[in-house]
């Protein structure tokens, strides 16, 4: 039996899956992913966001100048920030799904950033809502 088996993504209906993958995709959105080695130097991690246009080269947008300027300013306390949009996906009993029912969840790795759909719980469903 391989791991991908004994995943909880093999209770899930591929059929929807494969509805949403078969949609008509947009020309010029795209998504980007930035990968990292987790905490533990052991499991690698990502996370992917859509942008509405085909990036060509790198650009000064946002407010990232004005960041920089002040991350240098502070320099020697060595700063720190981060932004996160997270949501909880909820099995029927209103459980994060992929918890055990008595009980909880060993470290993040299943259901936080996780790489691989043999390692994340649902992975269908953000693979076909993105």
């Amino acid at each position: 039996m391989s791991l991908l088996e004994n995943s909880p993504n093999a209770k899930l209906n591929k059929k929807v899956l494969d509805r949403f993958l078969s949609l008509p995709q947009p020309e010029n959105i795209v998504q980007v992913e930035y990968v990292w080695i987790d905490g533990t130097g052991e499991n690698v991690r990502s996370k992917t966001k859509t942008i509405y246009f085909i990036p060509k080269d790198a650009k000064e947008t946002n407010h990232r100048v004005g960041c920089l300027e002040a991350m240098q300013q502070a320099a020697s306390a060595k700063p720190w920030f981060g932004i996160e949009q997270e949501y909880t996906l909820l099995d029927m009993e209103g459980r994060p799904y992929g918890w055990p029912k008595n009980g909880f969840p060993g470290p993040q790795g299943p259901y936080y950033c996780g790489v691989g759909a043999n390692r994340v719980y649902a992975r269908d469903i953000p693979e076909a809502h993105y």
